[in-house]
């Protein structure tokens, strides 16, 4: 495992294609040294890469929707035995790098995203997109509903001349919190938690999980009916996942049942399969994207977006899951050299009544003379 100065600088001098260990001893903003290793699975390519839905790269599967005019092309690079999780007990493992010795350019109706374990255990631990040269994109680059299930920690991107880390957090904005949600048994009894968001992620953190919304009303069968059940929280973003959310349930499970899973983990259960929160599996969070070029044009999107619960009813009881937090959007470029005609979007999924996943970081900079700063968006 080789010693890094960071991760920008560490794929600038990758030279083929293949598994790559690093390890990088940064600082964060609040003063704390800590070592972290990276393992990467690079796609390298010696020239200009045109995605245009016909191409074939090696690194990337094809699939195509749609019928002629009208068909859609997404590209999915990486490697789904080995860079996500694949099952309920394990974490993914790898970030997948594309790294272009040329120009990248997206068409029309053609998406450029990771791979994602198909029974919706998430994506990789984030994907870079290096380019030397410069990057056109006039369609999708996306890492919608492709966090990762996996523990998070600082991913320290550069470091800048006066020693400070351009970085994301290991934890992004916190997941809104459950309750248990009393619906007595009386004559107008009735029960509501509200609407909870997941907290927005600071700086480039991702966004946190919404929280579930459990509604009752007491009716009279026999008796008036108890009707208490449980909203469950939303669980915290990490860097390469926004927060899982939270589901509703009644009564069985309780508040755990219903509570999202830690780490871009699952999503928290909801009533007879209904009112599910979103989470991995079910329906994914935002996750990590990076890209570094010379050039950023176009009048395409760039988005990392949560994905939103499910719902469902019973008598007079309402159930809503909570929407899934942003991912994390982090693009390096020459002096000034990006597009304003680009749309970038990092939203959490939509609640639907109940919590929205909390928006995640869009963050847009160039690097002159070994000094990172923002540019005006």
């Amino acid at each position: 495992m080789q010693n890094k100065v960071d991760i920008l600088t560490a794929i600038k001098e990758v030279n083929t294609s293949g598994i790559k260990k690093i390890k990088v001893k940064g600082k964060t903003s609040e003063g704390e040294e800590t070592e972290e290793k990276y393992i990467f699975n690079v796609i390298k390519h010696q020239g200009d890469m045109v995605l245009d839905g016909n191409s074939e790269y090696e690194g990337a599967t094809i699939t195509k929707t749609g019928t002629e005019p009208n068909i859609t092309a997404t590209y999915q690079f990486g490697d789904v035995a080995q860079d996500v999780a694949t099952t309920a007990s394990n974490y993914a493992q790898n970030t997948v790098v594309l790294k272009v010795e040329g120009n990248l350019t997206i068409n029309e109706n053609v998406t450029l995203t990771s791979v994602a374990n198909a029974s919706g255990f998430g994506g990789p631990k984030g994907m870079v997109i290096y380019c030397t040269g410069n990057i056109t994109n006039n369609g999708t680059i996306s890492m919608t509903a492709r966090g990762a299930k996996a523990v998070g920690q600082n991913v320290y991107l550069y470091k800048n001349a006066d020693g400070n880390f351009e970085y994301i957090p290991a934890i992004g904005g916190a997941g809104a919190a459950g309750q248990n949600v009393s619906c007595p048994g009386v004559s107008g009894g009735h029960g509501d938690n509200g609407v909870k968001p997941g907290a927005v992620g600071s700086r480039r953190g991702t966004g946190g999980g919404g929280a579930g919304r459990y509604i009752a009303n007491s009716y009279y069968d026999h008796g008036w009916q108890n009707l208490s059940g449980s909203a469950g929280s939303g669980s915290a973003g990490t860097a390469f996942s926004g927060g899982s959310s939270g589901g509703a349930y009644f009564p069985g499970g309780g508040l755990a049942t219903a509570s999202a899973k830690p780490n871009g983990g699952a999503a928290g259960t909801g009533q007879t399969g209904n009112a599910n929160g979103a989470g991995n599996p079910s329906r994914g969070t935002g996750g990590l994207l990076i890209m570094s070029c010379s050039k950023l044009e176009g009048t395409g999107k760039i988005e990392s977006k949560g994905s939103s619960g499910t719902k469902g009813t019973g008598n007079s009881r309402q159930f809503f899951g909570g929407g899934s937090g942003g991912g994390s959007i982090n693009v390096f470029v020459g002096e000034k050299n990006y597009s304003n005609e680009l749309s970038f979007d990092a939203t959490g999924g939509p609640g639907n009544s109940a919590g929205s996943g909390g928006q995640g970081a869009v963050v847009v900079g160039s690097i002159i003379d070994g000094v990172y700063s923002d540019l005006d968006m």
